[in-house]
C-alpha cells in the first residue's frame, strides 16, 4: 500500500557495499533532497519510486565489485520508476557516476507513465567491469571477459507489476530532459 511520505533531506553520508543505498517509496507533493552523499560498491545506489526528489551531487562509485553485495557486481546506479506516481518533479543532477554499467534509468513498466524527469549536469565515467560469475555470457578465448553498459537508458518494460491485470497497456515514459550531461570512458578497468 502506498504511504506519504516527502520533505525529507539525506545529506553528507557514506553508504558502503549494500544491495540498495536507499529506496524512496510512497506518495506526496514535497519535494526530498538527497544531496552530497557517498554510494561505494552498491547494486543499486537508489530506486526512486515516491514523491518529487532531487538526488543532486552525490558520488557513485565502485571501488571492488567484488564487494557489491549479492551479485558481486553492480547494477544500475540511479533508477527512476513510478509505482504509486508518475513520476513528476524528480531532478537527477550534478552527480559522478563511475563503474557501473548502466548509470541512469528511467523505466516504465506495464500500465506506468513516468513523465517529466529531468536528468542533467550529470558526470558519468563508464569504465569495463568483470561479467560476474554465473552469468551465462559467451566470452570467446582471448577476448576481453568485462562489460560497459549504457551510460542513461529511457526505457519501457514488458514486466507486469505484481497483482495488475496482464493485458495492461505498454509502459510510457514522456518528457524526459536529458541536457548537460558529460559521458567518458575511463581506461581503468575495475577488478
Amino acid at each position: 500500500p502506498s504511504y506519504a511520505v516527502g520533505g525529507q533531506r539525506i545529506e553528507g553520508n557514506t553508504f558502503r557495499a549494500t544491495p540498495n543505498g536507499m529506496r524512496v517509496l510512497g506518495v506526496g507533493d514535497e519535494v526530498s533532497i538527497v544531496r552530497d552523499n557517498d554510494f561505494i560498491d552498491t547494486f543499486h545506489a537508489i530506486g526512486i519510486y515516491g514523491p518529487p526528489l532531487h538526488f543532486v551531487g552525490n558520488r557513485v562509485t565502485v571501488e571492488e565489485p567484488g564487494r557489491v553485495p549479492t551479485s558481486g557486481h553492480p547494477a544500475s546506479a540511479i533508477l527512476v520508476s513510478p509505482q504509486h506516481t508518475d513520476c513528476s518533479g524528480h531532478v537527477v543532477a550534478e552527480n559522478t557516476v563511475e563503474g557501473h554499467p548502466g548509470a541512469i534509468y528511467v523505466l516504465a513498466a506495464r500500465g506506468e507513465t513516468c513523465r517529466d524527469v529531468e536528468i542533467r549536469d550529470n558526470e558519468i565515467r563508464v569504465a569495463r567491469v568483470p561479467v560476474p560469475p554465473g552469468w551465462v555470457i559467451p566470452v570467446p578465448p582471448g577476448e576481453d571477459p568485462t562489460m560497459v553498459g549504457v551510460p542513461i537508458t529511457l526505457s519501457t518494460s514488458d514486466w507486469t507489476p505484481p497483482g495488475a491485470e496482464a493485458e495492461l497497456a505498454e509502459g510510457i515514459v514522456e518528457g524526459v530532459v536529458v541536457q548537460g550531461n558529460r559521458v567518458t570512458l575511463s581506461l581503468i578497468h575495475i577488478s
